[in-house]
């Protein structure tokens, strides 16, 4: 900047500016200011960070709601018609971290191998792996109930009620494979005859997986959303098994997301 002599006194100190050069810069900001605010830049910025985007559900696929918060977080929202097909950020870390301080110490080691097995399996399948672990958290009371404990049963399959057909219930030998037994049962439901085409080669048999993979295609069974397994996978007492799944993700994601589950558990 060039240093300006006073009118008045004819000398000026170094370093300080006139009045003259103050009014210039200011009108150069200011012209500055208002065409950014012309363009529309100081509007998107407060967009961005006062006013979330939501992004609505995909009407025909039935998938969650994702909205993007303030920080740019994607929170899940899940309800009984959403798809049982989708993609999701959260990994087996943050789900078995949501979960853990309700886990059975002896269990934690083979519900992490299922978990981890699972999510792997569901990203190759284009299952939602939110899904299918609240799934396996109902169906398990969260790792407590004693066909998780004593047989691996991931999701009650084939515990029907029938102690004949209880007893004759699949067991697995660990937690990795629960997680094949569990996603050849949904694969069964969500492609039926048509499994060849998404079962890759390179892993067990559907029937080795899951003894009971013929059951749902020979009964006819088809499930796209949540609400389709109600009364077909599991006939709950209130008619409302889609529902406690879509509680079951949603506490599930939110917990993941936040990095911890409960205490104690919720029913």
């Amino acid at each position: 900047m060039t240093i300006r002599r006073s009118a008045r006194t004819g000398s000026h100190r170094p370093g300080e500016v006139t009045g003259e050069a103050t009014r210039r810069l200011m009108a150069a900001a200011m012209a500055c200011f208002l065409l950014l605010l012309s363009q529309g830049a100081f509007a998107t910025v407060a967009t961005a960070r006062h006013e979330p985007t939501v992004v609505p559900a995909t009407p025909v696929g039935g998938t969650p709601a994702a909205t993007a918060d303030g920080d740019g977080e994607t929170t899940i929202s899940y309800t009984p018609d959403s798809s049982i097909m989708g993609e999701t950020r959260i990994t087996a870390p943050a789900v078995f971290a949501a979960i853990h301080n309700v886990l059975p110490v002896e269990e934690r080691y083979e519900v992490w191998s299922y978990l981890k097995t699972l999510s792997v399996l569901c990203e190759t399948l284009g299952l939602d792996f939110v899904v299918m672990a609240a799934q396996w958290d109902l169906e398990t009371d969260t790792g407590r109930s004693l066909w998780w404990r004593e047989r691996k049963n991931p999701a009650g399959i084939g515990v029907t009620g029938d102690p004949a057909q209880n007893e004759a219930s699949q067991t697995w030998p660990d937690g990795a494979a629960a997680a094949y037994g569990h996603v050849a049962h949904m694969v069964a439901y969500v492609w039926g005859k048509e499994w060849e085409t998404v079962w890759p080669d390179n892993w067990p048999g559907p029937l080795e997986a899951d003894q009971r993979f013929n059951a749902p295609i020979n009964a006819g069974y088809h499930a796209d959303r949540l609400i389709d397994l109600n009364n077909t996978w599991a006939v709950d007492p209130q008619a409302n098994y889609h529902g406690k799944l879509a509680s079951r993700a949603n506490r599930i994601a939110g917990d993941a997301r936040l990095g911890a589950g409960p205490v104690l558990s919720i029913p």
